[in-house]
């Protein structure tokens, strides 16, 4: 097959958007089948071997952006040249994605959206009434009318396929799990050094300031906090730096910055704990990234992770209190029980999230699309 996949930014910092169609794009090309990649750039982007990157400048945003004739005719030249049986769009709200659905739609060449997350509640509201209103508008106008015409409308999370039935009744939802790489073989797990994790974009929904409040409640046994990602949100990134100064934590919260491939992984296999303390996410790749490693994670219902206790993790609720609770359950554990936790996610993220089980799910969706044609 020939599978093109429409995305945003397709970089690094990205983040898990980026991380998850690279994946995707190259189980795929394991498999035998051609990935294209297009992506809102005007250079080349970091793709993933037998996997070729195409970037369209977008000229405009919003609706002038999805009218654009010109941003048009680039689709239908990709479409032309490349000529997929499948196209796979990824995320929701950019130009390209619309326009891409709607030339696929034109052509009879069935399509899937996958929303990342992206239509939950939380995200509708974050930026106030007129972000929520402004929204509102652009999907019922813009984007709703094109993604309805997906052959299927995928969800990563139980709770975002409710979520996708509302907003597209009618509509076929499938649901697969986000899933990430497990290094095969006996691997050992590394013995922790004594710090709490941060892995992520520093943005409000990632909920960074209520982990440092929580953290606060930490006061003895020389644990460190430390914190790495890039910073989205310069305003948050600079009240959350405030959080720290006001609560004394300034000598036991570290800030790294953007961080990439050994360095990465480094902090993961070491962290005592990962906490990802969302308060809106789809699964989480870094939760499947600290499992696949051996590192358990402290992360939130709202992950959709509902088994993710039974393989040594906890879950909690996004608030300063159930966060504090579950940071001191993980911090009580002996090293003993810290690395039995460790062996145990990750087993289970091996069985239930890594590409070898998933990947057989995306193959055999793409297969029945193929075969079906557009709806």
């Amino acid at each position: 097959m020939r599978i093109l996949h429409v995305t945003e930014r397709h970089d690094k910092e990205s983040g898990g958007l980026t991380t998850m169609v690279n994946a995707l794009a190259r189980a795929m090309a394991s498999k035998g089948h051609q990935n294209l990649v297009v992506g809102c750039s005007d250079v080349p982007r970091e793709v993933p071997d037998g996997v070729r990157f195409l970037g369209v400048s977008e000229q405009w945003w919003g609706i002038r952006g999805v009218i654009s004739l010109g941003l048009r005719r680039k689709i239908r030249r990709v479409y032309a040249e490349f000529r997929p049986d499948i196209v796979h769009i990824h995320g929701v709200w950019r130009p390209l994605q619309i326009v891409a659905a709607k030339v696929a739609s034109e052509l009879g060449i069935p399509f899937v959206l996958t929303a990342h997350g992206m239509y939950q509640p939380w995200l509708w509201c974050s930026k106030g009434w007129k972000g929520w209103a402004k929204k509102k508008v652009f999907f019922h106008m813009m984007a709703r009318p094109a993604f309805s015409r997906a052959r299927f409308i995928h969800s990563i999370t139980d709770s975002e396929a409710k979520n996708l039935s509302r907003l597209f009744p009618g509509a076929e939802i499938v649901k697969i799990p986000n899933a990430t790489d497990v290094p095969s073989g006996n691997v050992t797990v590394e013995r922790p050094q004594r710090y709490v994790l941060f892995l992520g974009r520093i943005h409000p929904v990632k909920g960074l300031d209520m982990l440092v409040r929580a953290f606060a409640a930490i006061r003895d046994g020389g644990w460190k906090l430390r914190i790495a990602g890039p910073v989205e949100d310069r305003g948050y990134f600079q009240t959350t730096q405030e959080v720290v100064g006001k609560l004394g934590l300034s000598e036991k919260v570290e800030f790294f910055g953007p961080v990439f491939g050994e360095e990465k992984w480094k902090l993961l296999k070491q962290a005592w704990v990962v906490a990802v303390p969302s308060y809106s996410e789809v699964v989480g790749i870094v939760n499947l990234e600290a499992g696949a490693v051996g590192a358990p994670t402290i992360t939130t219902f709202e992950t959709g992770l509902w088994g993710w206790e039974e393989g040594g993790g906890i879950l909690v609720h996004p608030s300063d209190d159930d966060l504090a609770r579950g940071l001191k359950e993980a911090l009580s554990w002996t090293l003993e029980e810290r690395l039995k936790r460790g062996e145990q996610i990750r087993a289970f993220v091996e069985q239930r999230y890594s590409w070898k089980a998933v990947g057989k799910q995306w193959e055999e969706l793409y297969h029945k699309m193929a075969e079906k044609g557009a709806s």
